[in-house]
């Protein structure tokens, strides 16, 4: 359901106050100022930098001559040799340059996922094409060690190696698993990318087929590097069995282009179409989406095909001996660097760096004052005033703790109350609608603990009351430190360590920052408190959820009914009623208060997006133009991307109206608010 917090999201990802005294900084978050790989990359990249100019500080005549004598070609024609050097040479810088390029992508891409922390930084899209990015980078600087710096190291095998071994065949091993690596690492990203596709879409689009081609190119590259030899002349010796194996190689990167280019196309079929009656943001949102397909099948499609291509020419350059001869090399370096530069550019959309920017939503019918203008003359006295009185209430971080801390064995109520099982909803029941009663009526229980005038609240917090309460109270104190994650103050509240929590928060100066969290600032007396609401039909699904909503989740019991004489009001009393003013509220709140804000409470389960509630929150600030601040557990162990596609699978295919409602009246009015989104 929901709340409130004061806390903007910074670009870096802390967070500044803007109600009462400001945060500090995420001490973690101030330590990655500076990148640790800095250095590392710096050093690297100079490495790089002199493999490419060693070979400059000699003359062309005494590199030619060396090249001679390392490759025994002293018997053979001047002529022919010097041709085939000069090839071999263009494509040892070719190779050399690739290397220098690979490098800085790589350590590029290293920084905006260390420092800048991409939310792709945790997926296993991050991992593969780190992986796949290292590979290349390797694969290039071992081709540029074998065909350069051995060159001038003629006795590097007598030192390094025994006698017996020749250290140029060895690194000539070493850079065909290395490139097979990232051949077979980039198609399997291909792969990944497809079968996310095929889940959130729920069809069969052909990620089997690609992965079915990535094995068949292992087993043929694989063949390759038992079978390859890097004498070019008795290659050329074998010409029609290379230019057969160039061949079946360039069809599998051919049907691999063919399959993701009918799938993504099969995908984005439907945003080209036109739907009459679409509002201004639906149909940019739809624009949004036919650029965005169109841009990933760019990404999937163009290196395969490339890959292709470049392997075709390879297999049709070795019908002529005389041109293989003296061009093979430079024409294996030229697929290599090409192949590769493509790849990596394609990877950075793959995995949605350069990914366009989605369509603002924009509430029609005017902006926020407008839209409150609006509702003010169109609402009745009694209702605008109920409006004002739910905006006028608040909790601040250090009320929460102290509320928190009266839980438990150790505290003076809900004995049984357990921070890991716990849920908002249980807490509500056993804790909140007891301490809030007066006599035959009650109170919010904001109002219990407001010291002073009326404090309006810097934020709202939107969560679920079926998460643990624990959770909860977790991310709005985290948002009071300035934290983007709650997983470790969440850790300290379930070790019990209160006051430690309490002592980080005064230290960060967010005791008295203020939050609008409906289990505490609607009146339960005068809604939930004396019942669960009807029944739904037994033997359905409504009615399972229904009876698990009145049992506590620790005891298993029934919660305690109050006997209070409170009036309940419900949607059947629109004005009276305090539960369906939330947007009305929150589009006040956002005229009065400087930097209002929304903090959005992720659970562990990503529940929050299965309520109507908490979605029809989400909607409402973004209509309004509210800023949110999303917390979660922690960003780098949630990976939507994972092999375990479970969590992936339920967003990609949530839809609001399979979003759960409370009560049958509160989904029926949250469909309303959301006409139009």
């Amino acid at each position: 359901m929901s709340s409130s917090s004061d806390s903007e999201a910074a670009p870096d990802g802390t967070s500044g106050s803007s109600g009462g005294e400001g945060a500090s900084a995420n001490p973690e978050d101030c330590r990655r100022c500076w990148w640790p790989g800095g250095p590392l990359a710096a050093a690297a990249l100079a490495a790089q930098l002199c493999v490419l100019a060693f070979p400059l500080c000699l003359a062309e005549e005494a590199r030619y001559e060396r090249f001679l004598d390392y490759n025994e070609l002293g018997h053979l024609p001047r002529a022919r040799t010097r041709v085939y050097w000069r090839s071999t040479d263009l494509g040892c810088y070719l190779r050399e340059a690739g290397a220098l390029v690979t490098g800085t992508v790589f350590f590029t891409f290293e920084y905006f996922r260390i420092k800048r922390k991409k939310r792709w930084s945790g997926s296993m899209f991050a991992a593969h094409s780190r992986a796949y990015f290292l590979s290349v980078w390797v694969a290039l600087n071992l081709q540029a060690l074998r065909d350069t710096w051995f060159l001038f190291m003629p006795c590097a095998h007598c030192i390094v190696v025994p006698p017996s071994v020749q250290l140029r065949s060895v690194a000539s091993e070493c850079v065909d698993i290395v490139t097979l690596c990232a051949a077979f690492l980039f198609y399997g990203l291909v792969e990944d990318r497809l079968r996310l596709v095929e889940v959130g879409f729920n069809a069969r689009l052909g990620s089997n087929m690609i992965r079915g081609l990535r094995y068949a190119l292992l087993v043929i590259m694989l063949m390759g590097v038992t079978n390859g030899n890097f004498d070019l002349f008795h290659l050329v010796g074998n010409a029609p069995y290379w230019a057969s194996g160039y061949l079946i190689t360039a069809m599998i990167p051919l049907l691999a282009s063919a399959v993701t280019f009918r799938a993504i196309t099969v995908v984005r079929r439907p945003t080209l179409q036109e739907t009459p009656g679409l509002s201004a943001y639906t149909q940019a949102e739809k624009v949004w989406a036919c650029n965005a397909l169109a841009s990933v099948r760019r990404a999937l499609s163009l290196p395969l095909l490339t890959s292709a291509v470049c392997f075709l020419a390879e297999a049709v350059s070795f019908s002529d001996p005389a041109f293989s001869e003296q061009y093979w090399l430079l024409m294996d370096a030229v697929r290599v660097l090409v192949t590769a530069l493509v790849e990596a550019v394609s990877l950075f959309f793959v995995i949605g760096v350069f990914t366009e920017q989605r369509p603002a939503f924009e509430a029609e019918g005017g902006g926020v004052k407008e839209v409150l203008a609006a509702r003010r003359s169109a609402g009745s006295e009694a209702w605008n005033a109920k409006v004002s009185a739910l905006a006028g209430r608040s909790v601040s971080a250090l009320s929460l703790l102290d509320f928190f801390e009266r839980l438990g064995p150790n505290g003076e109520t809900m004995p049984h109350f357990d921070p890991r099982r716990s849920t908002t909803g249980d807490v509500v029941r056993h804790a909140v609608v007891p301490l809030s009663r007066r006599g035959d009526a009650g109170l919010p229980y904001a109002e219990l603990v407001r010291s002073g005038g009326a404090a309006l609240p810097a934020s709202m917090v939107t969560h679920t009351w079926g998460c643990c309460f624990a959770v909860l109270v977790a991310a709005v104190v985290a948002d009071a430190m300035g934290l983007a994650e709650y997983g470790d103050v969440l850790a300290q509240l379930e070790e019990g360590r209160i006051s430690r929590v309490r002592d980080r928060l005064d230290a960060c100066g967010g005791l008295q920052q203020t939050y609008w969290i409906c289990a505490f600032c609607v009146n339960q007396h005068a809604g939930i408190c004396g019942g669960f609401g009807p029944p739904p039909l037994e033997g359905t699904e409504a009615h399972r959820r229904w009876e698990a909503g009145r049992r506590d989740k620790v005891t298993g019991n029934v919660y305690p009914v109050c006997r209070c004489r409170q009036p309940k009001f419900f949607n059947e009393a629109p004005e009276e009623c305090e539960m369906n003013k939330f947007d009305d509220m929150m589009a006040e709140l956002s005229e009065r208060v400087e930097d209002f804000q929304q903090v959005v409470v992720v659970d562990p389960g990503f529940t929050i997006f299965t309520r109507a509630w908490c979605v029809a929150e989400l909607v409402q600030a973004s209509v309004s133009g509210i800023r949110q601040e999303v917390k979660l557990l922690t960003r780098r162990g949630i990976d939507l991307y994972s092999e375990d596609m479970t969590l992936y699978r339920s967003l990609a295919r949530l839809t609001v109206k399979r979003c759960e409602a409370s009560r049958q009246e509160e989904g029926s009015w949250t469909w309303r608010g959301l006409t139009g989104t």
